[in-house]
């Protein structure tokens, strides 16, 4: 009987060992088959994208709006602007997200001059890549909802980035 115990117990740690084996392989082909995915879904929108600049001429807006719309859809972000600087002024030149009625508010404040007060503006002034983790807790960030007036810019919500 001690014997067979035994056994059973050697048997019983091999499966355990054999289940925790076969656990975190599929934990890592989980999260190989979700890298492969975002791959797949970025190489999609690069090609719509060039499809997009070959058949658009020299019109450079429909490739643009065609970029922050994908940027938008892929980041699943609040929203996906670009800005061009001119030297002088920041321009928005194409935008996508889930509040026209705020973007309306924040395009109403360009052309403006680069200042803390956008995260565009703060890349400008630092020549730096600008992260701002909860834009709402920032209070230099421009949000025409909240009612401060002096400020004119509203970013996405995830991540602040907006550029």
């Amino acid at each position: 009987m001690l014997e067979n115990f035994a056994a059973q117990a050697v048997i019983a740690m091999e499966n355990a060992r054999l289940l925790g084996d076969l656990q975190q392989r599929t934990a890592e082909l989980t999260a190989r088959d979700a890298d492969n995915r975002a791959l797949i879904a970025r190489q999609l929108a690069s090609i719509e994208v060039l499809k997009a600049i070959s058949a658009s001429g020299d019109d450079p807006q429909p490739v643009l709006n065609l970029i922050v719309r994908r940027a938008h859809e892929l980041c699943n972000a609040h929203a996906a602007v670009i800005v061009e600087y001119d030297g002088t002024l920041l321009h928005q030149k194409a935008w996508d997200g889930r509040n026209p009625a705020a973007f309306a508010r924040v395009l109403a404040a360009f052309p403006r001059p680069p200042g803390r007060e956008t995260i565009p503006g703060r890349v400008v002034l630092s020549g730096q890549v600008v992260h701002v983790a909860d834009v709402q807790a920032d209070p230099e960030i421009f949000d025409p909802g909240r009612g401060t007036g002096a400020r004119a810019f509203s970013q996405c919500r995830c991540c602040g980035m907006s550029g």
